[in-house]
């Protein structure tokens, strides 16, 4: 299971090594995501874009709830969709602090 923590603004703050294998990710890269917006096109189940205030982590924070198991798929760098199950949840510790995990659902999704 991939995670990251972001602020309140979706910017990443802590990844783990599974998201950088499910996204293709190096270490260098990873600084550079920290120090950026992300720049991944993100889209809805039916294959419209989702727009950023979608974005589970976004609403997580916003509405200061859980967002469990939505599905979407993201690309980067325009490559093939990666359609992912997310869960975003508010850190109790960390006012603006917005855990998120994900599970690769692609192979389920192609069949």
């Amino acid at each position: 299971m991939g995670f990251f923590i972001t602020d309140s603004l979706g910017n990443i703050v802590e990844i783990n090594q599974k998201a950088k294998q499910i996204f293709g990710w190096l270490d260098r890269e990873i600084e550079l995501l920290k120090a950026t917006k992300l720049n991944w096109k993100i889209i809805r189940n039916n294959g419209t874009d989702m727009p950023k205030n979608e974005y589970p982590w976004i609403v997580a924070s916003r509405e200061k709830r859980s967002v469990e198991n939505l599905e979407m798929g993201v690309t980067k760098d325009c490559q093939e969709v990666i359609w992912l199950s997310v869960t975003s949840t508010p850190v109790s510790s960390f006012i603006d602090r917005i855990f998120t995990a994900y599970v690769d659902i692609t192979k389920w999704k192609k069949v």
